[in-house]
């Protein structure tokens, strides 16, 4: 099959108006000063300039450790991580110390089970430390509804 911008393989024929659009130009010239960039641009220069972006970096400027630690590392790839697995008889010592602690403090904790299953502190503020808050000009932590 063939038509005005194509040849029977479906290629751009010769003379095709698509193959002249002006966004080759643009590439052309783009492509134009990138090399006269490369040109003017020596090695020594670039050592000179990561060196100021270095100094910057130190001084506190994130743009320039930004700017540093992107060319120095290059793209950043992720990484897998697993958390370790939690021993069981471990997570609820720990549960338990929180609810000693808490109630040390005179607040009204307990302990719940949540949709998936887990044991987890459920508790608010006492009225008096609430009270002691209020009066302090603080902002109070909201209370959960009952």
């Amino acid at each position: 099959m063939s038509n005005g911008c194509r040849d029977h393989r479906g290629r751009f024929s010769a003379g095709n108006k698509y193959a002249t659009l002006p966004r080759r130009a643009y590439l052309r010239r783009g492509r134009k000063l990138r090399m006269a960039a490369l040109k003017a641009v020596t090695p020594q220069d670039m050592v000179a300039v990561m060196q100021v972006l270095v100094q910057k970096a130190r001084e506190g400027s994130v743009s320039a450790a930004r700017e540093v630690l992107g060319r120095a590392l290059g793209k950043l790839q992720d990484v897998p991580f697993e958390f370790p697995p939690v021993d069981p008889v471990e997570r609820e010592a720990a549960i338990q110390r929180a609810v000693d602690e808490l109630r040390s403090y005179g607040i009204k904790v307990g302990v719940v089970e949540n949709l998936y299953g887990e044991r987890v502190l459920s508790g608010g503020i006492p009225d008096d430390l609430l009270e002691e808050l209020e009066c302090s000009g603080e902002a109070a932590p909201e209370q959960p509804e009952a």
